[in-house]
């Protein structure tokens, strides 16, 4: 008997441990369980606010091709345009505010409760009659072979020498300024331009305003028969050189406070080349846009030069994320 009762004695333990194991694990899993929530919760939300930052961009997008065709484009007002998808349901809207020469724009993505802002200052390009031409230098402009520039303006401060003839320039062209380069704007750029090893990559431009500064006073080129693609506008305080051959299919405005040299046998569509001293595009170069020097310019010999007055109808600064 006092066997047996020891035998339900130890089976009343075991069971009570058992009950006592139980009520832990049901413990320890109502405690995890608000921990699991809140890390799906934060995932979610980490998701969502990238997704609405992806909108926040798309809105600024948006802007830039309304604006492109009617400046006084008013937005997108609350609650917005939505984007519907597999994998999210968000909206953005577009605040576009003007000033002076600069409209502001706000662009505000949400997804959920997640929302990112993205702004950007959409900015006309500086106001100069230098753009009504083809080609124009504040100094000398020397063309090699006048069959290289048919059906194009040129112009220049003082002479200009086509196919080794001098031809007289109208002295109301010494009343024609040169574009100011908005200098402050685009050194907010956080983009630099890819270098030879990205470009060998495949890596072009996104669209948006790269900065180039050395201290050295070293250009910023493209090594020959490199192909840069994509649009946006490189800004450089130093010379900028794009070497033979050198392929540029894009939208691309080279801005530079010094000077710009085009090297043989190039091809560049749709640019706008603006530099604060010399231009110098080199023989048998394809260029499809409009050039600006404020000093001297010249065109070499086979170089087929077309106007493309899209290639400026914007200047655009740098994106600012909140």
């Amino acid at each position: 008997m006092l066997k047996q009762n020891r035998i339900i004695a130890q089976n009343g333990s075991a069971s009570i441990l058992i009950i006592l194991v139980m009520v832990l694990l049901l413990c320890m899993g109502r405690a995890i369980l608000p921990v699991l929530r809140t890390e799906k919760e934060i995932s979610r939300e980490f998701c969502d606010g990238v997704a609405a930052q992806y909108l926040a961009e798309a809105g600024i997008q948006r802007a830039i091709y309304e604006l492109n065709k009617n400046i006084l484009w008013a937005g997108i007002p609350y609650p917005g345009e939505e984007l519907n998808n597999e994998l999210c349901i968000g909206r953005y809207r577009v605040e576009a505010i003007p000033s002076s020469d600069v409209v502001w724009v706000r662009a505000i993505g949400s997804v959920n409760t997640a929302e990112r802002i993205v702004s950007f200052a959409y900015v006309w390009p500086p106001k100069s009659n230098a753009y009504q031409y083809t080609l124009f230098s504040g100094d000398n402009l020397t063309i090699v072979d006048a069959n290289s520039i048919q059906g194009i303006t040129v112009g220049s401060r003082k002479q200009t020498q086509v196919g080794g003839n001098f031809i007289e320039v109208s002295s109301n062209l010494l009343d024609i300024t040169i574009p100011v380069l908005n200098c402050s704007g685009y050194q907010l750029s956080p983009y630099r331009p890819p270098i030879t090893a990205e470009i060998n990559k495949g890596i072009g431009l996104s669209g948006v305003v790269y900065y180039y500064e050395s201290a050295q006073e070293l250009p910023w080129e493209i090594e020959k028969y490199k192909t840069l693609a994509g649009n946006g506008v490189i800004y450089s305080k130093n010379s900028i050189i794009i070497n033979e051959g050198v392929k540029m299919p894009g939208r691309i405005s080279l801005i530079s406070e010094r000077s710009i040299i085009v090297g043989k046998g190039a091809a560049i569509n749709n640019a706008l080349l603006l530099a604060r001293q010399n231009i110098d595009i080199k023989e048998n170069v394809v260029f499809s846009g409009i050039a600006i020097a404020g000093g001297t310019m010249s065109i070499g010999g086979g170089t087929s030069i077309k106007r493309n007055a899209n290639a400026v109808n914007r200047i655009q600064t740098n994106y600012t994320y909140n």
